[in-house]
C-alpha cells in the first residue's frame, strides 16, 4: 500500500486510512482474501495502532471485513441478501442516433427481474457504440465484483471479449447477451427473421432482394449474419448482386440510411423489388430517400422492416414489420437467469416475442392496384 500524501489530508486520519484500504479491497480483493497484521498497517501508513483499528472498525461496521480475536483480518463474505443481477448497458446512451430500445429494454429487463423475485441494480457505461469492444470498463460493476456482490449479469447487447466471458465464469456468475436468444434453437434468432421475410417477399412475386443493415465490426457474429442473409436469400431462389447489400449502415451516423439507400438504388441499372431495413434508425432516412428519388411503394419495392415496441418508425406507404415485443423478451431473459441461479427445468421452446403485421398506407392512385394483395400471415410454427 502506499503511504497517504499528507498535503491532501482534509479528514481525520483514520478516515483517510480506512479510504486507502477500503479502495486496496475495490481494486481486486476477494472474500476470504487476509489484510496485513495491524503492526505492517501501521508501518504502511505511518500512523499508530490506535489510527489502524479506528479504522478497521469502521470497515468492519461497513461488513467489509471479519475481524476475530487470534485471526488474521479477512475481506468478508457479503450475505446473500446483498447480492444483485446487474443489468449491464455500457453503451453510451447519449450516442447520436442510438435506438429507443437501449433505453427501454434495460428498463424491461429490470421489471422482469423484479417479477420473477430476483434483486438488481443496473449499471452504465460511456463507451460509443461505433467503436470496437475492449472488454469491461464499467468501473460501478468492477468494483460490485470485487466484493462479490454480483449474483448474475444480464447484459443489453453481446459481449464480445472472451476474457471478461471467461472472468464471469471463473467467478461462477451467470451470464446472458443477445445469443441467448439462440440457446437451445436449431435455428437463430436472424434465421427466423430473415426467413419470414423472405417468405413475404415470395408472396409478393419478388425476385430480387435488397438489404441494409449494420453489423458491428467487432462482433465475432457479425460477418456470419452477412453469410446467412446470402445463404437464405439464395436457398429462396432470390437475385443478388453485392451492390444491393450493404452491411456498412451504422444508423447512428447521420443520414446514413438516405445516403446507402441512395447509393444501393443508384448502383445498378437494374433495380431490386425488395428491400429489408435491419435497423429501425435506418428506416426514417430510408423512407425520406425513396420519396425525395420518387419511388412508389410498393409499386417499385416491397419493404420489410424490423423494430421493437419502443420505436415507432410510422410508415407513409405499405410496409412488412416484424416488431419485437420487449417486456416479453426481457421476461424470457429474466426467467432463464432464475433457472441458471435456483437450477430447475429450462423453457426451451419458448416462441421468438415479435408480431407481424402491415404498418403504414397505401399512397394515393394505388388503391385500384391490381397487384397489389395483404401479405400472406405466417402461422404460428413459422413465426417461431
Amino acid at each position: 500500500m502506499n503511504k497517504m500524501n499528507n498535503q491532501l489530508a482534509r479528514q481525520p486520519l483514520y478516515r483517510q486510512v480506512e479510504d486507502a484500504i477500503r479502495n486496496d479491497i475495490l481494486s481486486g480483493k476477494k472474500p476470504g482474501d487476509t489484510l496485513p497484521p495491524e503492526p505492517e498497517l501501521a508501518r504502511a501508513f505511518s500512523v499508530s495502532l490506535v489510527t489502524i483499528r479506528q479504522a478497521l472498525a469502521e470497515l468492519a461496521k461497513a461488513k467489509l471485513i471479519v475481524r476475530q480475536r487470534g485471526r488474521r483480518t479477512c475481506v468478508a463474505e457479503p450475505p446473500l441478501s446483498r447480492k444483485h443481477v446487474g443489468v449491464l448497458l455500457e453503451t453510451d446512451i447519449s450516442t447520436h442516433g442510438l435506438s429507443p430500445y437501449y433505453l427501454r429494454f434495460p428498463k424491461e429487463l429490470r421489471l422482469a427481474l423484479d417479477q420473477v423475485g430476483l434483486r438488481n441494480r443496473p449499471y452504465l457505461g460511456f463507451r460509443p457504440q461505433d467503436i470496437a469492444r475492449r472488454g469491461l470498463d464499467c468501473r460501478d460493476l468492477i468494483d460490485d465484483l470485487g466484493l462479490n456482490r454480483i449474483s448474475g449479469i444480464v447484459r443489453v447487447g453481446a459481449e464480445n471479449c472472451e476474457a471478461t466471458r471467461k472472468m464471469y465464469a471463473d467467478r461462477g456468475i451467470p451470464y446472458l447477451d443477445e445469443r441467448f436468444l439462440d440457446d437451445g434453437r436449431t435455428d437463430s434468432a436472424s434465421t427466423i427473421l430473415i426467413r419470414n421475410a423472405l417468405r413475404y417477399f415470395q408472396e409478393r412475386n419478388r425476385t430480387r432482394l435488397a438489404i441494409l443493415a449494420w453489423q458491428d465490426p467487432s462482433n465475432s457474429k457479425g460477418s456470419s449474419f452477412s453469410n446467412l442473409v446470402k445463404k437464405e436469400a439464395a436457398a429462396f431462389g432470390f437475385e443478388l448482386d453485392p451492390r444491393w447489400m450493404d452491411f456498412q449502415a451504422n444508423a447512428t451516423m447521420k443520414g446514413m440510411g438516405w445516403e446507402r439507400f441512395r447509393d444501393l438504388w443508384l448502383a445498378n441499372q437494374a433495380k431490386p423489388d425488395a428491400l429489408i431495413v435491419w435497423d429501425d434508425m435506418l428506416f426514417p432516412d430510408c423512407q425520406t430517400a425513396m420519396v425525395n428519388m420518387g419511388l412508389q411503394v410498393p409499386r417499385d419495392l416491397d419493404v420489410v422492416a424490423f423494430r421493437s415496441d419502443a420505436v415507432e418508425i410510422a410508415p407513409a406507404y405499405p410496409v412488412y414489420v416484424g416488431c419485437m415485443v420487449l417486456s416479453e423478451l426481457a421476461l424470457r431473459y429474466a426467467r432463464k437467469m432464475k433457472q441458471l441461479l435456483e437450477g430447475g427445468e429450462c423453457d426451451s421452446h419458448w416462441a421468438l416475442p415479435i408480431t407481424w403485421k402491415m404498418e403504414g398506407e397505401l399512397p394515393f392512385g394505388l388503391s385500384d392496384m391490381d397487384d397489389f394483395e395483404e401479405p400472406l400471415i405466417l402461422s404460428k410454427q413459422q413465426a417461431t
